[in-house]
């Protein structure tokens, strides 16, 4: 899978998740960007995620995720078997 295409797939979730109108997400977008993102819902979020792509995070991962970016990333070494 692209990253462009993991990018909107994580779109779609964060904008599901926080019932956003009009939301574009960037790979620099972050929890600052958002409201309603923070360490309360950072954790149900990547469930979310998770779901999205039927793959799990580990908590390391899950805590060292800063951006959009970051997940991205992540996902992508995990869909391609790194």
């Amino acid at each position: 899978m692209e990253r462009v295409e993991i990018l909107r797939k994580i779109e779609l979730v964060i904008t599901d998740f926080f019932n956003l109108k009009n939301f574009v997400c960037a790979e620099s977008t972050s929890a600052a960007d958002i409201e309603g993102w923070n360490s309360f819902s950072h954790l149900p979020l990547m469930s979310k995620i998770e779901e999205a792509f039927s793959l799990r995070f580990s908590f390391i991962e899950i805590t060292d995720f800063n951006t959009v970016g970051d997940i991205v990333n992540c996902i992508q070494k995990k869909l391609s078997g790194i």
